[in-house]
């Protein structure tokens, strides 16, 4: 399953595996349903990421500017 301390870019990785995996025909509907629960956590994991590395940019920028 998911790993909160994988890094972005392992939890993007392995996202893609999912992908591949629930691509292929040899899966049954109840290894689809996991991969897709975990897919789905790793993706919000993701989007967490990502909005928090936004507001620090926001918040690196705002600072700069302060500073002129």
């Amino acid at each position: 399953m998911t790993n909160k301390n994988q890094s972005f870019e392992d939890k993007m990785k392995r996202i893609d595996e999912i992908v591949v995996k629930l691509d292929s025909d040899d899966i049954t509907l109840e290894e689809s349903l996991n991969l897709y629960k975990e897919g789905v956590t790793l993706t919000k994991e993701c989007d967490d990421i990502l909005k928090n590395a936004q507001l620090n940019i926001e918040e690196l920028t705002k600072d700069d500017s302060d500073g002129e």
